[in-house]
């Protein structure tokens, strides 16, 4: 049996010895793995969750056993009316901005913008008072090309993330910081692709009781991830797919985003004398 990829029996960890951080022994590694995706989980999470956890924590260089990144099942309100567990990949705000590091060309961002629409006024209930939130907040992130620097700007709207007021008691405690987290996090995945297929808590707070997307061709995305002519066109197309849907796709992605990281250096790098 190979020694860098070892499947056993009952139900263990499949254990890819060199996808381990350096220094950490992979089978412990795998463990922990196993053991954050059962916490949050009715029963045993499967050997395809347990790699694809694996894969990211490879592809974003965070360490699992430290709790930069972590697995999480939320129960995503299906057509009929009943709930199905989907596993997402999540960090906190740190966890993204240091994925962005680990690319040498994350360049910080630009201090967050809010909207405060008068014609669009919306309120929160806090110990009996009405709190005016954001309708909306933008945040811009840096990346260097080559000797410029590239901006990207998102955009996060306060009805598309509030998680009602079962949920939201941080939300209405500090509106603008969690309207800001969410809206740095989508212009980072669209700016990194190596945070593509990594969640903010706060983003997921809503998907239990949104319905999942279905009745997409994964064929015909594959073939639009394979002919995706930059990394914004790449990550849009991610962006726009549920979990599951991105697991089936994240090897070719991957490999498309690293070829498309190439080339965009390429062209930027000034030209030899």
């Amino acid at each position: 049996m190979s020694n860098t990829a070892l499947a056993t029996t009952n139900k263990d960890p499949i254990y890819i010895s060199n996808m381990a951080p350096k220094g950490v022994d992979g089978r412990v590694w795998a463990k922990v793995l196993k053991e954050q995706l059962l916490a949050s989980k009715d029963g045993e999470p499967t050997d395809e969750e347990l790699l694809y956890f694996a894969q990211v924590c490879q592809s974003t260089g965070l360490d699992p056993t430290k709790r930069e990144i972590y697995g999480i099942y939320r129960n995503v309100k299906q057509k009929d009316g009943s709930y199905k567990p989907r596993l997402s990949i999540q960090t906190g705000i740190d966890g993204f901005r240091r994925t962005a590091e680990e690319s040498g060309k994350y360049a910080g961002s630009k201090e967050p913008e809010f909207i405060y629409d008068p014609n669009i006024v919306i309120g929160v209930n806090v110990d009996g008072t009405t709190k005016t939130v954001p309708n909306t907040a933008k945040v811009t992130v840096m990346k260097l090309m080559g000797d410029r620097i590239i901006e990207t700007t998102r955009t996060a709207n306060w009805p598309d993330y509030y998680p009602g007021d079962g949920q939201g008691a941080m939300w209405r405690k500090l509106p603008e910081t969690m309207l800001a987290k969410v809206a740095e996090a989508q212009a980072l995945r669209v700016a990194f692709p190596n945070c593509a297929q990594l969640y903010l808590s706060e983003e997921m707070q809503q998907a239990e009781t949104m319905p999942e997307v279905s009745g997409i061709d994964m064929n015909k995305v594959a073939e639009q991830v394979s002919n995706a002519q930059t990394t914004d066109e790449l990550m849009s197309l991610i962006n726009g797919l549920s979990i599951e849907q991105q697991k089936q796709i994240m090897t070719l992605a991957n490999a498309k985003a690293q070829e498309l990281i190439a080339k965009e250096d390429s062209d930027a790098a000034p030209a030899a004398n």
